[in-house]
């Protein structure tokens, strides 16, 4: 007993301590944000926010493309000047974002009161009609940067604690409270957790939150849970798509485990019925604002359009990879630098992000495709044979599956490595075979969270190289990670690991 007293206070002081390492990164992470991290999402993303703020959230997808803002920027000299620009892009996030955004603007508004009034520059202003002068909040500043990434610092934490209390489902009788807090320390501290939060100020917390703890209801056999997290996934970013193939995996799984049955099988369906409960119940207002809108040809399902249909394999993405490293970066690489000529380097940077060229005599974009759909497969393989279906299975599975897409199919953004990461922690606190992947996809990353700094294509073709080399590793160590995963996932002679735990 005294023991596990000792044990809890540890584990707490650790979590303490954590926190506020956490809270200190980010902190000078959004500090040096302004100028210096990447401008055109944060543009959109406070645009979207005090549209939300100012008009209501449902109203969000009547906000054309090219919404003028005041924006802090550095220009060529290096001068930091206050300009208008443009948000570039409508609203295409699924609806219960539109609510963190909304957030956002309130936090934003509430730190911000000054509002600044410019003209536009003279090529705007002919370009796009703008003739009136524009007013609004500055945008990349301190206390913007920080309205951004405050959903997100938020989610980082709820996601540690998930990760935390993975580890604990995966040890249910041999539970460890320093491999928990273990857990929570390396999520919160791992550098692409926090540069895509504080730094960055994208999203990926809030829907990696979100599948991390669909996957701890689903091994508690918390099916209606289930479906309401994993509802609300859906609802907030498409990416939680690529947790589909996990449930067709633990649907087989709850049938041909030792103790399954169809009727345990079949009981997905309560999560089934929650999951679209929360989809109707996030949509419903907004619907009702689009069907009402009179300039929208979309009509109520406007927000499916913009967010799924316009974003999951719309042609505006397809390319062969949007500096992910990952195969298809080794096939550009291996295309060589751009010829000289003006008119032959827009042919061959066509050719090189199209995916309609083909390789090995199919093309580009199927033979992702069909790389993914084995890869997926060949992990359901692997893992229902090791583990004999076990629930013990499903975190592998899915850390697979989501490396997988990260490394096999066309027109994946470099951010996509980060739905791995918070899987692969856990596995690498639970057993120690995955400490080597681990400490290479961090690697990998880390400097994905920051390649829009040193991995554009004029850099890839510098003639030192050093980015070309950089980058060609780190797609490399991808490559391997993904290799050495299944080759963890084969079952070692003499049976598979369930039976090995079984016997007296």
């Amino acid at each position: 007993m005294e023991r596990a007293a000792r044990g809890s206070r540890l584990f707490w002081w650790v979590i303490a301590i954590s926190v506020v390492l956490g809270i200190v990164v980010r902190i000078a992470a959004i500090a040096v944000a302004p100028q210096t991290s990447y401008l055109r999402d944060h543009i959109s993303n406070m645009g979207w926010s005090t549209y939300a703020v100012e008009h209501g959230p449902w109203r969000i997808y009547e906000l054309p493309a090219n919404q003028p803002l005041v924006v802090r920027m550095r220009d060529r000299s290096g001068r930091i000047r206050e300009t208008v620009d443009l948000n570039a892009h409508a609203c295409n996030y699924p609806p219960l974002s539109i609510y963190l955004f909304w957030l956002q603007g309130v936090v934003w508004h509430t730190l911000d009161h000054e509002t600044v009034t410019l003209q536009p520059p003279s090529r705007l202003a002919r370009q796009f009609g703008l003739t009136q002068p524009v007013t609004s909040r500055v945008v990349d500043t301190r206390v913007s940067r920080f309205a951004d990434a405050l959903p997100g610092i938020i989610f980082d934490f709820l996601l540690a604690w998930g990760v935390a209390m993975l580890v604990r489902t995966l040890r249910p009788d041999r539970r460890s409270p320093i491999l928990e807090a273990l857990a929570f320390v390396i999520t919160i501290l791992a550098p692409p957790i926090f540069l895509d939060s504080a730094f960055w100020n994208q999203a990926d917390s809030w829907i990696a939150c979100l599948l991390i703890w669909t996957l701890v209801f689903l091994m508690r056999q918390r099916l209606a849970v289930v479906g309401l997290i994993y509802g609300a996934a859906i609802m907030t970013k498409p990416q939680a798509i690529l947790f589909a193939p996990v449930f067709v995996y633990v649907f087989f799984s709850l049938r041909f485990m030792p103790s399954g049955s169809w009727r345990r099988a079949l009981e997905l369906w309560k999560t089934a019925v929650v999951a679209l409960v929360v989809v109707a119940f996030v949509a419903a207002p907004f619907m009702v604002a689009d069907a009402r809108s009179e300039s929208n040809p979309d009509g109520a399902f406007r927000w499916f359009k913009r967010s799924y249909v316009g974003t999951v394999g719309g042609e505006k993405y397809e390319r062969t990879t949007l500096n992910a490293f990952n195969i298809w970066w080794l096939d550009m690489l291996a295309q060589g630098p751009p010829p000289r000529t003006r008119e032959a380097q827009q042919e061959f940077f066509r050719k090189l992000h199209s995916p309609d060229e083909t390789l090995l005599g199919i093309r580009k974009g199927l033979l992702g495709k069909v790389l993914l759909g084995l890869g997926i497969i060949l992990a359901w393989l692997l893992c229902a044979r090791k583990w004999r279906w076990s629930p013990e299975s499903w975190p592998a599975c899915t850390f697979v599956i989501m490396l997988a897409a990260f490394t096999l199919p066309i027109s994946v953004h470099e951010r996509y490595i980060y739905y791995c990461l918070p899987f692969l922690i856990a596995l690498a606190v639970h057993a120690r075979k995955w400490i080597a992947p681990l400490i290479a996809l961090l690697a990998v990353g880390t400097f994905e969270m920051i390649s829009f700094r040193w991995a554009s294509l004029p850099k890839i073709y510098d003639p030192d190289g050093v980015a070309r080399n950089m980058s060609a590793f780190l797609a490399v160590l991808t490559v391997l990670s993904l290799l050495y995963s299944y080759i963890v996932l084969i079952p070692r002679a003499g049976g598979s690991d369930a039976d090995r735990r079984s016997a007296p």
